[in-house]
């Protein structure tokens, strides 16, 4: 266990390590008092609803659903994609692209629910960020072939879900969805940088602006 943990980069595992302890946090306010603090005070409303609060749009992307698989399964991916992007990036943009991308996957959910009774939490909108940015970093690389046609069904996924009149799939589709767009952003930055070109497929393409 110690072996695996020390192959995590840091702000991987304080991402890790915070997500864990917000669900565990969620576990034992539902088990002793019957609370459940997703829905009353961290997950994120519409900013029409009377419990919208500013520090939503934060706390809702460190929490998870109850069901331990939600959150084995975003760990999981975040741990396959993030921390190649700290190791490329660094500490601090790691971190700060993580909160980008939540933030983002709230206002897509914001813009397109838009109603007072609904909610998102989870962090797969900060996942998908990652995979995103891991996408186009070796979308070249046949040896990444795997982790490129996980993003692929990232994009199925969000096209079905948009598909269905469920309007909690749509919040789903509408998280995941912000995710990409906050990744995009945040690619476009890295992108115009010196070392995001070093790091670019096609950084052998003389471009000037």
């Amino acid at each position: 266990m110690k072996k695996i943990l020390s192959k995590i980069t840091p702000a991987v595992k304080h991402i890790l390590f915070t997500n864990i302890l917000v669900y565990l946090s969620v576990v034992f306010f539902d088990l002793l008092f019957n609370i459940n603090i997703n829905f009353e005070y961290l997950g994120a409303y519409c900013h029409a609803s009377d419990k919208f609060n500013p520090l939503q749009i934060i706390t809702y992307m460190f929490t998870h659903d109850i069901v331990v698989s939600h959150i084995i399964i975003n760990m999981f991916l975040f741990l396959l994609f993030a921390p190649n992007f700290e190791n490329k990036y660094g500490y601090k943009l790691t971190i700060i692209s993580y909160i980008i991308f939540g933030i983002s996957s709230y206002f897509c959910f914001d813009f397109g629910i838009n109603k007072e009774l609904y909610y998102i939490y989870g962090s797969s909108g900060a996942v998908i960020g990652f995979s995103f940015v891991f996408f186009m970093n070796n979308i070249l690389k046949w040896k990444k072939i795997i982790y490129n046609l996980l993003f692929l069904i990232f994009l199925y996924e969000i096209y079905v879900l948009f598909q269905t009149n469920d309007p909690f799939r749509f919040i789903t589709a509408y998280g995941h969805l912000g995710g990409i767009i906050g990744a995009i952003i945040v690619f476009l930055y890295l992108f115009f940088t010196k070392k995001g070109k070093q790091n670019f497929p096609f950084s052998y393409i003389n471009l000037k602006f």
